[in-house]
């Protein structure tokens, strides 16, 4: 499996620092993705964010504005992230995961993953990660700025 990445040389050189791994589509930035990526970072000191595909975007809510790349760009140039990818496609957490090495995977607080239950997926699959689930900021949801 492989990932387009965005920063890959910056990723390498961070082996030995503790990497957190967020996710998102990050079609429209807005304040409350900051909030995450910022609240992410805390976690540890190097953080990569996967862009989640157009394909698995558009199943998942609706066809992306910009496409992956472009998004992966503009969440790469945030002061937090150290690291943007576009999502493999198919999409393969466990895959993602595994090649991305994280210590840490900070969850949006609206992200459909249980994280009792995702920290049993990936040591099932022999992984161990922490979960965390980052807070909210009010007010700021891709859903009130764009028209559904």
């Amino acid at each position: 499996m492989a990932l387009a990445t965005v920063g890959q040389l910056r990723y390498q050189g961070s082996m030995a620092k503790k990497r957190v791994l967020a996710s998102g589509v990050f079609d429209v930035l807005h304040p409350g993705h900051l909030h995450y990526l910022t609240e992410a970072k805390r976690h540890g000191d190097h953080l990569t964010v996967i862009v989640t595909s157009d394909a698995q975007a558009a199943r998942e809510k609706r066809p992306p504005r910009y496409p992956a790349t472009e998004r992966a760009g503009q969440v790469a140039a945030l002061g937090a992230v150290d690291e943007a990818v576009v999502g493999a496609e198919p999409y393969d957490l466990l895959g993602m995961v595994r090649e991305l090495r994280p210590e840490v995977i900070a969850l949006g607080h609206d992200q459909p993953f249980d994280p009792t239950e995702l920290v049993r997926t990936l040591q099932t699959a022999g992984l161990t990660v922490r979960v965390v689930r980052c807070s909210e900021q009010p007010g700021a949801r891709t859903s009130d700025l764009l028209d559904e």
